[in-house]
């Protein structure tokens, strides 16, 4: 099963690719569909562009919750999600521990440089987190 396919089935619909609104808008995979960069709130956007230049893919934002949601295959860990939390600079990752199976780990107020760190590697302890 690949990224596209668990992550289809754990938000229950399909993932789709259309075009970007506009030329200049660099194409963002979502779960149903592609949207520019343009469409999101602008700290989304930030921390997309970031996300994307690590080979991930935008699922969602969710504006009412100050939420971007971003996935990848990780290799040895299997689909990865990121959720940002943009305002509070909280990233959540979720993965299968080699041991413990699916997890959580949530990291407060994260730096753009940490942020990298954490897509890199989702499994990075960065002392501030709490599971």
């Amino acid at each position: 099963m690949g990224i596209r396919e668990f992550f289809s089935d754990f938000f229950g619909g399909p993932t789709k690719e259309l075009k970007a609104k506009k030329k200049s808008d660099k194409p963002i995979v979502v779960r149903s569909a592609v949207i520019g960069t343009a469409n999101l709130t602008n700290r989304a956007k930030h921390y997309a562009k970031i996300g994307l230049r690590n080979g991930y893919v935008v699922e969602q934002e969710q504006p009412a919750n100050k939420l971007l949601i971003l996935t990848k295959n990780h290799g040895a860990l299997g689909p990865v999600q990121i959720n940002v939390y943009y305002t509070t600079h909280t990233i959540g990752t979720s993965f299968k521990h080699p041991t413990k199976g699916r997890t959580q780990l949530f990291r407060r107020n994260v730096s753009d440089k940490m942020f990298e760190a954490i897509l890199v590697n989702p499994r990075a302890h960065t002392e501030k987190g709490h599971y």
